[in-house]
Order: C-alpha cells, then structure tokens, then sequence
C-alpha cells in the first residue's frame, strides 16, 4: 500500500510539472494580444499596433525554421545543438524578453521622422520566436513521457492563455463604457457642380463652391474611463515569472527524465528509441497501458502512413484557422455586438482552452473519422465567425441581442472543440514517437503561417473587413 501511495504522489508532480512547463509555451504571445488596451494607449502606432504585432509573430517562425536545419544537418553529427539545450535557451530568451519589456515598453525610436514603438516590437519579436520554437521542442520532449501525459501538457498550454487573461482582467483591461448620445455640429459643406451649355459636348466646369456652413445632428459616444489597477509594466513582471516557473519545471523534468530512464534509454530525445523511452519510464510509473509491449505487435504498425499524414494535415489546417486566421477576425465579429461581447468573448474562450484539454482526459477519442467529424464541426463553426466578420459592421441580428449572445456561443464552442481535437491528434501521432511529434509542432507552425499569410493582406491591404465603430448607424 505504501508503495502504490509513492507511485500516486510521483504521477501528481509528474502532471503537475508538465503542466507548468506548457504554460511557458505560448504565454509570451498571449499576454501581449490581452494587453493590447494598454499598450495602444502608450504606442504611436496606436490600434494600428496589432497588425505590426501580426507580421513580427509570423516572421518568428525563423526560429522553428532554423532549429529544424540544425536538427537534420548538425544535431545528429554533434552534440553541440540538442533539444534539450534548445529548450533552456528558449525559455531564458523569453524571461529576459519579457522582464526587459517590463522595463522598457514604452520607449520609442524615430524612423523616417515617425515615433515608433521599437523595444516593445523589437521585445516581440524575441518573445514570439520563443513561443513559435516551443511547438517544435516541447512537443517532441513530451516523447519522453507515458502517452496519457500529453493531455496534461494541453492543459498546461491552455494555461497558457487563461493565465494572462485572468491576470488582465484583474488589471482591469477592457474596461470601458460608453453612451451614444446627439450632438449638434457645424459643417463645412463643399459642392461641386457643372453646368451645361449648348450641345452634349459643350460642358463646362464653373468652379468649387465652398463655405457653405450647415447645422447636422450627429450620434456620437461619450466614453467613461477606467484607468488600470496597475501597469504594462507589473503585467510583464507577471509573464516573466510564469516563463521562470516553466524553465524551473522543464529542469526537473529532465532530472526525473535522467533519474528513471538510466541505462535503457539516451539522454536526447532524438536519439531515443520511441519503445525503450516509453518503457523506462512506465516501469517506473507503473503504466502498463502507456506504451506498447513486447508481446504485442507496435502501435507504430497500427497506425498507418496515411492515417499518420491525414492527422498531420488535419492539425494544420484547424491551426492555421484557430492561430491565423481567427485571432485577425475576432475584433470584427464580435465588437459590433458590444465591447461587453467582445471581451467576454475572449474571457470565456480563455477559459475553455485548457478545460476542453483536460476533457479529454476523461473522455478520449482515438479513431481518425471521429477526428475528422470533428474538424468538420468546427469548421461550421469558424465559418459562422468568419460570415459574421465578413459583414461587419452590420452583421445578422446586430440590433438584438440574441445576435451576440449567438456570435459568444460559436466562438467559445469552437475555441473549446479545436483545443480538444489538437489534444486527441497529438495524443494518437504520439504513438510514432519523437518523429510523429516533430512532425505534429511543425504541422501547427506551418498551417499558423499559411492561415495569417492569408488573412493578413485581406485585412490590413484590400480592407475587405471593415472595424465596427462605437454608436454606428446601419
């Protein structure tokens, strides 16, 4: 009994660990899309901030780029460059980024005689490769756990954007009401007019006529302030000690790695033998059922090339949906319903990240046409939001509030069925070891970058998407 007990309490720290390890994943980003209220207030870029946030967490994808060269053409012939020490390194980038932009935020640089907000997107820049390489490492070294394990890094990564959202609303970030009201304004009105004289031919342009000044009522928001508890720069402090904490869970991960798997198994993932890593460690966790056996034939050989390549094209594209192409769109959905929607929205869908991963734990599906039924769900569900976008700023029932009550329900449905149906794909790819899950981060990048290559130019150059404005008139 003292012994099954022992077992029990390494499980917990175990998951506990790997929990706090995903939430360094993606917590650099996310804090910077929640803080966004504030740091808009304080850039010269103002709302245009966002899109420039856009295009430097796509160019960050240099960094899993770069780590996957060296990883088939120098990690393998030298033991300078291992993943291990890939994710040390990332991990620290993203403390140091995150507590110098803490600091420095604010600061700005003059470029081509325009104020821009350099450190904070210079900062970003640092913090969104980080992130970008973690869907390349942390996936991968999850190979070193029991299968059942993979759930709980979900978790940790849904964490990831809970976290910072919590934080923000306790900062009190979104906090601003407003009431339309009329107000009587004095315009200048210039009309242009020709006249025509004799034939159809014979037209003249007699001239510009300015000046003429007329009254005009107009419906205009009066805006109520909140100011914030407290500032960017605590916030970041907040985000720094979050990436501390999972550099500290990732060492003693591997301690517990180094501990347990001893002779049997390697020191790098990449090296490791995907049934001996899984069988060190379940002998130690007493986890029968968390990798294959001798006796039985592989689940490498039971999950076939095409299933295995059908998964990873699924994975990209519900990710290059959920990660680039919705988080552009969000804004345009939901703000003509209200600011309220809109920020619970985002609250609520922070909220079903990681409660959705963890569902999955209780409730596992493993068969790729669920997967895919699935996936076809939640395409409805994006194209409802995308629709919804696409018709701003008069979008279907704007003037009820069933409208956006509707909008609030899609979204947080489908931000909670895409976390699940990432966490059931990477749980099955898992079965091909640390290969399957390079192949399943890469897949996220890859489908990330092709979503915002998409939506970027029809968002911030042809302007097909058009901003609802506060007190607007259909």
């Amino acid at each position: 009994m003292k012994a099954a007990r022992v077992i029990t309490l390494e499980k917990v720290k175990l998951a506990f660990l790997i929990c706090v390890f995903g939430t360094g994943s993606w917590v650099a980003v996310n804090g910077l899309w929640v803080e966004l209220p504030v740091l808009v207030g304080q850039s010269p870029q103002q709302w245009s901030l966002p899109s420039y946030l856009t295009v430097v967490i796509q160019l960050a994808n240099i960094g899993p780029l770069v780590y996957l060269l060296l990883q088939k053409y120098a990690i393998c012939k030298s033991k300078v460059v291992t993943e291990t020490r890939t994710i040390y390194l990332i991990l620290f980038v993203g403390a140091l980024a995150s507590i110098l932009l803490a600091f420095t935020w604010k600061e700005t640089s003059v470029i081509n005689n325009k104020p821009y907000s350099t450190s904070l997107i210079v900062l970003s820049l640092f913090m969104a490769t980080v992130d970008c390489t973690s869907s390349v490492t942390f996936l991968p070294f999850m190979a070193n756990f029991p299968s059942k394990f993979m759930t709980i890094y979900y978790v940790g990564e849904g964490m990831s954007g809970l976290v910072p959202s919590v934080v923000a609303m306790i900062q009190g970030v979104g906090k601003q009401s407003y009431t339309c009201e009329e107000r009587a304004v004095l315009k200048n009105m210039s009309l242009n007019y020709t006249t025509k004289k004799g034939g159809a031919h014979a037209e003249s342009t007699t001239g510009l006529k300015n000046g003429t000044m007329f009254n005009s009522t107009e419906i205009v928001p009066s805006y109520f302030h909140t100011e914030p508890r407290f500032s960017a720069t605590v916030f970041f402090v907040v985000i720094t000690a979050i990436m501390v904490c999972s550099l500290t869970a990732f060492i003693l991960l591997i301690r517990i790695k180094n501990k347990n798997v001893k002779l049997e198994c390697t020191h790098d993932a990449q090296e490791m033998d995907q049934y001996n890593s899984t069988k060190c460690l379940q002998n130690f966790y007493n986890d029968t059922n968390s990798g294959p056996k001798s006796s039985a034939p592989s689940t490498i050989d039971q999950l076939n090339n095409r299933k295995y390549y059908f998964l990873l094209s699924l994975n990209g594209v519900i990710n290059g949906i959920s990660n680039g192409v919705l988080p552009a769109l969000q804004s345009y959905a939901c703000l003509p319903y209200g600011n309220n929607i809109y920020h619970l929205t985002l609250t609520l869908s922070a909220v079903a990240n990681p409660v959705c991963c963890f569902l999955y734990f209780l409730v596992s599906v493993q068969s790729s046409v669920a997967i895919f039924i699935g996936v076809c769900v939640y395409l409805a569900s994006a194209s409802y939001t995308i629709g919804i976008a696409a018709t701003s700023p008069c979008p279907l029932w704007r003037d009820s509030s069933a409208g956006g009550v509707v909008v609030l329900l899609v979204t947080v449905f489908g931000v909670g069925l895409v976390s699940y149906l990432k966490t059931a794909i990477s749980t099955v790819i898992r079965s091909h070891g640390y290969k399957g899950l390079l192949l399943c981060g890469v897949s996220v990048q890859v489908g990330s970058l092709v979503g915002a290559l998409i939506i970027f130019p029809l968002v911030n150059v042809y302007g097909y998407f058009k901003q609802s404005q506060a007190c607007q008139v259909c």
